[in-house]
């Protein structure tokens, strides 16, 4: 699997992850980010906070190059994220993107001043603009291993895509999973 957008998982599978419920996919999602992170060979450059400036540079410079709309992205650090959306998980937020008045707009805490955050919050912009399904489904997962290629690395976005795979997997063949 050398092309991201070649990424694809087989159609039963994705089509009953459309279907997971809220809290499901962002664990999944952070379980197959948790793996990456831990592995030795993973750049840590790509989960090391970087300081605001950076960080707003970095994230301009990816929307720049992978938005295919011409408008500015609005980074934003804050104290702490709240979201807007009720959860029946304990997942602890560092970012958030939405679509604005005034356009994207990402918005981080200090654990979200990463590259790699960056890359998750921009892919919830290019896929979630026009949804009519909740975020961190296939369609995200693909947006965000190719951001990973192209912004971290090809073997980052490989290890990934078997990480979440694994994990989606195992979170479908756990209907019970996580406990309420």
């Amino acid at each position: 699997m050398t092309d991201p957008h070649q990424w694809q998982l087989p159609p039963e599978l994705d089509e009953t992850a459309m279907g997971l419920p809220v809290p499901k996919p962002g664990l999944v999602m952070g379980i197959a980010t948790e793996r990456l992170s831990r592995k030795t060979w993973f750049p840590r450059d790509a989960s090391q906070p970087l300081s605001v400036p950076d960080w707003h540079s970095f994230c301009d410079m990816v929307w720049q190059a992978e938005a295919p709309w011409p408008c500015r992205l609005i980074t934003r650090h804050k104290p702490a994220i709240t979201m807007d959306v009720p959860s029946d998980s304990e997942i602890a937020y560092c970012g958030k993107a939405e679509w604005g008045p005034e356009g994207p707009i990402i918005e981080v805490d200090d654990d979200g001043l990463t590259r790699l955050t960056a890359l998750h919050e921009i892919a919830h912009l290019l896929v979630d603009a026009d949804r009519d399904w909740p975020g961190h489904r296939p369609p995200f997962a693909r947006s965000f291993v190719g951001l990973l290629a192209r912004w971290i690395s090809l073997e980052s976005a490989a290890d990934w895509w078997v990480e979440w795979t694994q994990a989606l997997s195992w979170a479908l063949d756990h209907p019970g999973w996580p406990p309420s």
